[in-house]
């Protein structure tokens, strides 16, 4: 009985392991110009449904400066929530038309450890595809990697939970 209960608890520690292994992916798709003459940027995730990503595009020219300088800042954020797609799960954040600059745009998952983030250009005619420089947390290896293709999952804590269960059940039976 000590054995199987022993066995019972590896399995739930392994289970646990995977589960924290599985990392979120978050990827920037395009920035495109909608029809009412806002921006739309979107994305794909692994993340599931419902989960909030706090978007935050800021002009390359932002730097600190001395309280007597004055300079010009452009840039949006917000908070957008991931919906549920099919193959991938999908995200966008609509915002005013800034100025002709470039522009660096991150996205993090709030409650998780998934970051992405890349560069775009507006010029007075078009706005350049976005390019990235990270996909996911931790940050990526020194040279550059693709990005991965997300794909929808949802942790199996169900599975920890049932077995968990059954080892504390043993426990006490045991007791």
């Amino acid at each position: 009985m000590r054995t199987l209960t022993l066995i019972l608890i590896a399995v739930s520690a392994l289970l646990l392991v995977q589960a924290a292994a599985a990392a979120a992916t978050l990827e920037i798709g395009e920035v495109g110009k909608d029809p009412d003459g806002t921006l739309t940027v979107s994305g794909t995730t692994n993340i599931a449904p419902g989960n909030e990503l706090l978007v935050d595009i800021v002009s390359s020219g932002f730097k600190p400066t001395s309280k007597d300088t004055g300079g010009a800042f452009y840039g949006s954020s917000g908070t957008v929530t991931v919906e549920a797609g099919d193959p991938y799960n999908t995200w966008s954040y609509t915002f005013e038309v800034l100025p002709p600059e470039t522009y660096t745009i991150t996205v993090e998952w709030v409650e998780g450890d998934a970051t992405a983030s890349g560069t775009f250009m507006i010029t007075n005619e078009t706005v350049s595809d976005v390019t990235t420089a990270a996909t996911t947390a931790p940050p990526p290896a020194t040279t550059p990697v693709p990005p991965a293709t997300p794909t929808p999952t949802q942790a199996p804590w169900s599975a920890a939970v049932v077995v968990l269960g059954l080892a504390a059940a043993l426990w006490i039976r045991r007791s």
